[in-house]
């Protein structure tokens, strides 16, 4: 059964109440002990404040709300607090956690008000201490949304808000409209961004990364990645399982990638270190230069050409073909296929890429 939580626990939590005059804020803090057992998965919807979930040390469901209130009357305060509530509930094994704002916020100004004027409002965060291997699904239209230290799936739903991941060992899939996105200490995860960055660190997993208008930075990858952008740079540290990267306009920079490679970008330059073992690799620019490092172990059947741009080797080369434009040969043994193609950039494949 679904019950409001700041309202039946202020007898018995009410952590505190503060009221500014200067700001006309009303601040409680309430809390909630839930038995997890039977409980397999969380559900929070707060669409206007922040959520965080945190791994419990006694395996225990936490639940911390923090109501504020500002408005510049008492009665107003009173209105904004009566409309705004946290309601919390299991259902078939699934805690639901909802906070509910008022639909409208009624304001009369004079002119003079215009200058010093604090809109009234009312904002909830939660903080939630769960099982680690608690399925977590976070939903929010203003807020950011976090979490630290969980083993289950999570997923995370933002309209402005960010998204921060720390410690995750289970999958993860993050999407926001305008706020940016970060992790760190996370296996597989899917991340979206329409107009934020994404940020990963130390990933374990496979990354499938979009971002519609934002740059995009992975460090520390320990599989492959897969990244999408319309426009925004793209970084790279290392991929040593594959790596593909696809973006409209911006530019691309690899620290060092394994596998099967392919690098593309409708307007920016190219730069990448290719490290064995390799199977095939595609790296592709319609305006810009491709500056790409090889190692001495790496066997490559090469495949160059720009239509207006010079093409320059520093590697042991066996040539096929080679004009001003062009140039097809092999290195070492071989048989990775490497295809380089710019529209009007130079291509400048060089050794020492161990």
């Amino acid at each position: 059964m679904t019950r409001p939580i700041l309202t039946t626990l202020a007898a018995l939590a009410l952590l505190g109440s503060a009221r500014s005059s200067a700001a006309d804020l009303n601040r409680q803090v309430s809390e909630k002990l839930f038995p997890a057992a039977g409980v397999k998965a969380l559900v929070v919807d707060n669409r206007r404040g922040s959520v965080e979930v945190h791994g419990s040390s006694d395996g225990q469901i936490h639940l911390v709300a923090v109501k504020e209130i500002r408005g510049s009357s008492s009665s107003e305060r009173r209105r904004l607090d009566e409309e705004t509530q946290v309601s919390a509930g299991i259902d078939n094994g699934t805690l639901n956690v909802r906070v509910t704002y008022p639909s409208s916020v009624s304001v009369r100004l004079n002119f003079f008000d215009l200058f010093n004027y604090d809109m009234p409002r009312s904002d909830v965060r939660l903080t939630l201490e769960v099982p680690p291997s608690l399925s977590v699904n976070l939903h929010s239209s203003s807020g950011d949304l976090s979490s630290n230290g969980l083993s289950g799936s999570q997923v995370f739903e933002s309209s402005s808000g960010d998204v921060e991941v720390r410690d995750a060992s289970g999958p993860v899939r993050t999407s926001t409209s305008s706020g940016d996105v970060n992790a760190r200490g996370i296996a597989a995860a899917r991340m979206h961004s329409s107009s934020g960055d994404l940020h990963i660190e130390d990933a374990r997993g496979p990354l499938d990364l979009e971002a519609s208008s934002g740059d995009i930075e992975v460090r520390g990858a320990l599989d492959s990645v897969s990244i999408s952008a319309s426009s925004g740079d793209v970084s790279v540290d290392r991929a040593p399982r594959g790596l593909r990267i696809d973006t409209e306009s911006g530019e691309i920079r690899v620290g060092t990638a394994s596998g099967r490679v392919s690098l593309e970008t409708s307007s920016g330059d190219v730069q990448v270190t290719l490290r064995s073992p390799l199977t095939r690799v595609s790296i592709r620019t319609e305006s810009g230069e491709i500056v790409a490092h090889v190692d001495d172990r790496a066997g490559l059947d090469l495949d160059v050409g720009t239509s207006s741009g010079s093409i320059a080797t520093e590697v042991p080369l066996k040539i096929r073909n080679a004009s001003r434009h062009s140039l097809t040969g092999t290195v070492g043994s071989g048989q990775t296929p490497l295809v380089m193609r710019s529209s009007s950039g130079d291509i400048h494949l060089t050794g020492g890429g161990d």
